[in-house]
């Protein structure tokens, strides 16, 4: 196994920049980072980061922050969490701390927190998260407008949108190895939802690691396995992605310089065009450390549904070892015999796969090769022809703590010293950029024993616990000159720390890009004090929601090809709403603008980076475009929103607390909320499929997942809705309980969302919200549940 230690210069081609980026949940594994080859961590803070579980104090975030710009090494701190209004001053405290110990840039996913960087901390960098959902060039050049200096990109995109992306001049950052979300992030509220722990407040409960029911069929359906992208490494670089991005906040710090190690491998094989001759070796060492069921390419590299899903594993499997041929029992324990198909090292952490149960043990003993039975011991009986993995390997840990031992690479320098009669010593260090001189004790003449090269040198190299090393010294003196051992000593260490210093101080974070922005003040069309909004995919019901009193409708079909598209469309009035799918390629996007001003319709938004295109008339901005904050209603005003749908993830009070925002509200009080918006299909992972889905014609036969649902464990079912685009279906899986306010509705425009309501049921509901909403007296309650959600408690 090849271990994580780099060369601490590498004779690398001219090529635009390219970072590693390693994660750190705390400073022993920023440390592992470092030494491993990490050109940048990523960390979080003390709050606002999307793993609230790990967050730098403020003590160890300048402890990181000195050792890695020491280096030339970069420190992006992770505020990528949605941010309620009555948190903001305390955010504002943070944003300024940050700035000020010159954080070589913050991950943002909050509108409302780009907005205010952008406009009280222009000099301080900002990244858009994952969490923005950014998956298109329109989102890239939306956020250039708002100043942002990189995107981390969506982990559905594919290698032909990463070079559109590209193209646009943003920095692009890739994810190459780790944890997947199978729903978009950002676009995740199933652990909301569920039970008030939000994947966008980093507290995700991990809902779609569970066991569901599909088709009658139990498994993990919305588990992916981990991505893995070391041998495609140079076809990234090709793309000019910029960063190469490893998941991993939550991990301890022997996965993060294991994982770092294989990549820095990895990019300078291909940065240099050579082949990486420890590829084999390193793919083993990383299935060793994590794997869920084997690693997946994702869809950069057009893996998709079974491909990518692993329906019968969920945590880390690590790797076969051996077959129990026979078991005994004596006295407490249990005794198998295992012939093994690898070599067996003491401190490996062994599982048995047995019918009845899974159990675990730690081998103790001398080490035993492949091919040999080795004996066992545990506490319950194990059966022959029952798997045994190796779930940790003890060797591995030895060799990486022992490297992780070590203190990181030394800093080379030059070293000049210079004694004259009747000056004080000096003492010039340099390192290629930056140079100081030091001043030191002055010399007297030399009765015995005069100051040597040798001796002086010697004493001047001695560098200690300092992060330098010196290698070359040169030495004049112009007669024979005496200072003790001591002086030499103080000067030596005066100078290291005056280099320290200058190293510091000369480091320049990335520049922050000017924000152009987006200023399309609108006069007509605006949102009127009392609106009910219906949402639906029914077009043929428009006529029946209308005579139910809807005052618009907004029009969100499941299939948007231009086909299908444009006769629908021509039905709607001039105060309805054509809704724009929450996910979708620039070519569609395009595709669908131009319809959209050829019938010069109102549109409701539904991802950031839609905010990028002219639209001709009114725009809302819709449940993908989350605003929990007037910071965030500022900027959609800017673009010229003139609405916002509030978040399913908000309470009532929350809603309050934004008070009169830039943008009115507008409430959703009825119907089933967006839990994931998934690219996988559960049906093709059903039936083993994998590959390109553009040409799947399951749901035209009607046998895809449309009036399917998956059901947890306590029988809740949560139903599939797809919706079919030019590049492939997306599937949207919706909470198994439509929301329901009724009476505790607040505000007086309110949204209906309808999904799996029938016709009548539709136009009955319509019909009840409409009285309700203008106050009418006598309106008779619907024999439909109460159900708040979120709206009372919110979510944590």
């Amino acid at each position: 196994m090849p271990g994580c230690a780099v060369q601490s210069t590498r004779n690398l081609r001219r090529h635009p920049m390219v970072e590693l980026l390693a994660p750190a949940g705390d400073l022993p594994s920023f440390f592992a980072a470092l030494k491993c080859g990490a050109d940048a961590v990523y960390l979080g803070a003390r709050s606002f980061g999307a793993r609230s579980s790990v967050g730098f104090s403020q003590e160890d975030l300048a402890t990181a922050l000195k050792e890695a710009h020491l280096r030339g090494k970069r420190v992006y701190v992770t505020v990528n969490t949605l941010v309620k209004e009555h948190e903001f001053e305390d955010l504002k405290g943070l944003l300024n701390d940050l700035d000020k110990a010159r954080v070589d840039a913050v991950l943002v996913q909050d509108l409302g927190v780009l907005h205010y960087i952008k406009t009280n901390l222009p000099d301080l960098p900002v990244h858009a998260s994952t969490q923005m959902s950014i998956h298109n060039a329109a989102g890239a050049q939306f956020l250039m407008a708002q100043g942002v200096r990189r995107t981390v990109l969506a982990r559905e995109c594919s290698l032909e949108t990463i070079k559109q992306v590209v193209s646009t001049g943003i920095e692009t950052e890739v994810f190459v190895h780790g944890a997947l979300c199978i729903s978009v992030s950002g676009q995740c509220q199933l652990s909301s939802q569920i039970g008030g722990r939000s994947g966008n407040r980093g507290r995700c409960a991990q809902p779609c690691r569970l066991s569901y029911r599909y088709r009658g069929k139990a498994g993990a359906w919305l588990s992916p396995r981990d991505l893995n992208l070391l041998e495609d490494i140079p076809q990234l670089v090709s793309a000019g992605v910029c960063s190469f991005k490893i998941e991993g906040r939550l991990k301890r710090p022997e996965y993060v310089a294991v994982v770092t190690g294989a990549y820095r491998r990895a990019i300078d094989a291909a940065l240099n065009e050579q082949t990486n001759d420890h590829l084999q070796e390193d793919q083993h060492s990383l299935l060793q450390i994590f794997n869920r069921g084997g690693f997946t390419k994702g869809p950069a590299f057009g893996r998709q549904d079974a491909q990518l899903v692993n329906p019968l594993s969920v945590s880390h499997e690590g790797l076969p070892i051996g077959m129990i041929k026979g078991c005994q029992r004596k006295g407490s324990i249990y005794l198998s015999e295992v012939l093994l198909s690898d070599t067996l090292h003491d401190g490996d952490n062994l599982q048995i796969h047995d019918p009845e149960a899974d159990q675990e043990m730690i081998y103790s003993g001398p080490e035993i090769l492949a091919g040999v039975i080795a004996t066992i011991r545990h506490y319950a009986v194990s059966h022959p022809g029952s798997p045994v993995s190796r779930l940790v390997d003890g060797n591995q840990m030895r060799q990486t703590q022992a490297h992780l031992a070590q203190r990181l690479p030394p800093i080379p320098l030059g070293a000049r010293l210079q004694a004259k009669a009747g000056m004080p010593l000096s003492l010039t260090l340099w390192d290629g950029k930056v140079e100081t001189t030091t001043l030191g004790d002055i010399p007297t003449t030399a009765q015995s024993q005069p100051m040597t090269k040798e001796n002086s040198c010697k004493a001047v190299q001695k560098t200690g616990e300092s992060p330098f090393s010196i290698d070359d010294c040169s030495f004049h003196c112009d007669s024979p000159l005496f200072v003790p051992i001591s002086a030499l000593n103080g000067l030596r260490r005066n100078a290291l720390e005056a280099m320290q210093s200058a190293r510091l101080q000369a480091y320049a974070r990335p520049g922050s890009p000017a924000r152009s922005g987006y200023n399309r003040i609108m006069a007509s069309d605006q949102v009127e004090d009392a609106a009910l909004y219906v949402h639906s995919a029914d077009i043929v019901q428009l006529g029946k929601l209308i005579e139910a009193r809807a005052d618009h409708f907004v029009y969100a079909p499941q299939d948007y090809s231009a086909a299908t598209l444009s006769d629908d469309c021509r039905r709607l009035r001039r105060h309805d709403y054509f809704c724009l799918p929450p996910q979708a390629s620039d070519s569609t996007l395009k595709m669908l603008h131009a319809l959209v001003c050829e019938l010069d319709l109102q549109v409701m938004l539904d991802n950031v980076g839609q905010l990028a295109l002219n639209w001709p008339r009114a725009m809302l901005a819709g449940p993908g475009i989350p605003v929990w904050n007037r910071q965030s209603a500022a900027l959609l005003a800017d673009c010229g929103c003139q609405g916002m749908v509030c978040s399913r993830e908000s309470s009532r009070d929350e809603i309050r607390d934004m008070g009169v925002a830039a943008l009115p509200f507008i409430l959703p009080v009825y119907g089933r909320a967006s839990a994931m918006l998934l690219n996988h299909c559960p049906e093709r992972t059903f039936r083993g499929l994998g590959g390109d889905k553009r040409a799947c014609t399951l749901c035209a036969a009607g046998e895809g997942t449309q009036g399917r649902q998956l059901t947890d464990h306590l029988g809740a079912a949560f139903p599939l809705c797809h919706l079919r685009l030019p590049e492939g279906c997306l599937n949207v899986l919706i909470h198994h309980t439509p929301l329901h306010l009724s009476k505790r509705a607040i505000g007086k425009r309110w949204l209906l969302t309808f999904s799996t309501e029938a016709p009548d049921d539709a136009v009955r509901i319509t019909r009840y919200y409409a009285s309700l909403l203008r106050g009418e007296n006598g309106v008779q309650a619907l024999d439909i549940p109460l159900y708040l959600g979120r709206y009372d408690q919110g979510v944590q």
